[in-house]
């Protein structure tokens, strides 16, 4: 017989030892996981070989951030009872560095530091050296100090970022900061910049913006996402020699 998985809540995995008895694990995730709490179960959840998380209606951020994290960091993960997937450490021959990226609004921070939300322009730029990230890139009033989607905006010069935060058995929600104009997709980078995931937007109401949970969750990369035309995906993918890979194939026969 296998090995009986077991089920627990979030804050509890945290004070128990699981991860020395167990090789695979279910976590509800908890409402009232954040700040250093929520970097605790990332850590202790690389200790597993398999991972699921079970989000509620307002554990959406936590979940698509947890996943991300673990997925990227080669830990089979799966949301809601998809397919359990992996991101491809696809990483690039050639650094992304400064001089090849900056165009406008952005200047350079060194060390790892954290800017806070709109810092009018004075932003910290992130490059990958050894493959780790050493700050993070926003652009002028881009409201998120997030390196990827930091990254897509100041160089597409966009300012406006949706940030997922409701769950939901059909649709999840996010918020809207900035405006939207002709976009119609939602894109995210992996950490490597090397590929992309992308999810087509299915309603807006007001700051609120709904894509299909499945398309969400089914290849998880963190919870905040540039809103992209079609023409704007293709100069991203042209312009830094990324791919679009698409979902993992299991998740594919769950549509």
């Amino acid at each position: 017989m296998g090995q009986e998985i077991p089920r627990v809540n979030a804050s509890e995995l945290l004070s128990s030892n699981l991860e020395e008895r167990f090789e695979t694990v279910e976590v509800l995730m908890d409402p009232n996981l954040g700040g250093d709490s929520l970097n605790r179960l990332m850590h202790k959840l690389f200790y597993f070989r398999k991972v699921t998380l079970r989000p509620s209606p307002s554990t959406l951020f936590h979940s698509l951030e947890v996943a991300g994290a673990l997925r990227e960091r080669g830990v089979p993960t799966s949301v809601d009872g998809l397919p359990h997937s992996t991101e491809p450490f696809l990483v690039r021959k050639t650094p992304l560095t400064p001089d090849r990226l900056i165009k406008r609004n952005v200047a350079v921070l060194t060390g790892k530091t954290h800017p806070t939300w709109n810092v009018d322009g004075m932003t910290a730029i992130s490059y990958v050296t050894d493959f780790d990230w050493e700050g993070y890139l926003i652009g002028r009033d881009f409201p998120l100090p997030d390196p990827r989607t930091g990254l897509i905006g100041a160089i597409l010069n966009k300012t406006s970022v949706v940030t997922f935060h409701t769950y939901g058995e059909k649709l999840s929600t996010g918020t809207l900061y900035g405006a939207l104009g002709d976009e119609e997709y939602l894109v995210r980078p992996n950490r490597w910049m090397t590929d992309v995931t992308v999810v087509k937007i299915r309603e807006v109401r007001g700051d609120q913006v709904s894509v299909l949970s499945r398309e969400l969750l089914c290849r998880p990369l963190g919870s905040s996402f540039v809103p992209l035309n079609r023409q704007e995906i293709f100069n991203l993918l042209l312009g830094l020699r990324m791919r679009c890979a698409g979902l993992p194939p299991d998740c594919y026969l769950k549509f």
